[in-house]
């Protein structure tokens, strides 16, 4: 409750918003690192351009109404998983993963423990060093985990393939096309042909 709190009485001052949802999404480590900046002629904090970023942002009006962010409270502050959720998992028989930022305040470390219990042998769980926004932060660790899981889904979809007599997919050709060219080309060929996989970032 008390980082909702935080949120809404942060919500008036874009400077202290700002400051406040960069301390959620990112980790001090990946904030405190020196990057080049072009604009400012300098190896810069990334917090001090990922800061003006956000401050531009609301500035320009792309900031969450009210509405939205108590829409958003509350999703995040009542949703759970039920007994009904759980059944869908069970059924829903396609590769899923959860990749979680382990030093997220908001989707905490012991509630990705607890899906993982609870999801055992219907979904695997992949924590990485990270916060919130755990897909800016470790990009290529994201990037690879779903390369890895549309590979998965890639072998499910040959075995439904093989059932029904179909031609099937050559794992050895998207894997090619993954070292040429990442995992951008896999996703394009998993939506080209319907590979059906799920991955879900908190």
């Amino acid at each position: 409750l008390w980082l909702f709190v935080k949120i809404a009485l942060f919500g008036g001052d874009l400077e202290s918003r700002a400051k406040y949802d960069l301390s959620t999404h990112y980790t001090e480590r990946h904030l405190n690192e020196r990057v080049e900046s072009s604009a400012h002629g300098r190896a810069v904090r990334r917090w001090q351009l990922l800061h003006e970023k956000y401050v531009a942002t609301s500035k320009s009006g792309r900031v969450q109404a009210p509405h939205g962010f108590w829409g958003h409270c509350r999703a995040v502050w009542y949703h759970k998983l039920t007994h009904w959720d759980l059944e869908k998992f069970r059924r829903f028989r396609v590769p899923t993963q959860f990749i979680h930022g382990d030093r997220d305040p908001v989707a905490r470390l012991s509630q990705g423990r607890r899906l993982a219990r609870l999801l055992e042998g219907i979904a695997s769980w992949v924590p990485l060093f990270g916060s919130h926004f755990v897909h800016a932060e470790a990009t290529q660790q994201v990037n690879q985990r779903i390369s890895n899981l549309i590979m998965k889904a890639m072998q499910h979809n040959n075995e439904l393939r093989a059932a029904e007599g179909l031609p099937m997919e050559c794992a050895e050709a998207a894997a090619a096309d993954a070292d040429a060219e990442g995992s951008a080309s896999l996703l394009r060929r998993a939506s080209e042909q319907q590979w059906y996989y799920s991955c879900v970032i908190a």
